[in-house]
């Protein structure tokens, strides 16, 4: 008996280690709206050596489903592409992306989305 809930210990253990190493990924949601903003975060607001940041954007997506604004952080450069054309009002685009949110255990940015992916984007039909 005691050898069973050694075991069973020791299962809840690393069954509890995987979901705090990767909680981004089993926690993410794949929305797809409207895309509001794509706005890059300028060079001149990036005080790091850090190449990557260079490509950082802040992106604001409507779901088209329930009407919420979600925000997000990303360094994926495919939304590059999107930065200039987002401004552009004329022509509403529709985007669908992965968001990864904090973990809970980071207060201050707990309920809160980074490293956007963008998946694909389409011509919207509100």
């Amino acid at each position: 008996m005691r050898k069973m809930l050694v075991l069973i210990a020791i299962l809840a253990f690393f069954a509890f280690s995987i979901v705090i190493a990767f909680y981004p990924y089993i926690f993410a949601q794949t929305i797809t709206g409207e895309l509001l903003s794509v706005e890059k975060v300028g060079p001149n607001t990036i005080l790091s050596s850090d190449k990557s940041l260079a490509f950082s954007f802040a992106i604001a997506i409507k779901e088209l489903k329930t009407g919420n604004i979600y925000t997000s952080s990303s360094e994926d450069r495919q939304w590059g592409a999107w930065e200039k054309i987002s401004a552009d009002k004329t022509k509403v685009y529709c985007a669908k992306a992965r968001l990864y949110p904090y973990e809970p255990w980071y207060l201050q940015k707990a309920g809160t989305y980074h490293d956007a992916r963008l998946l694909s984007v389409s011509d919207c039909q509100l």
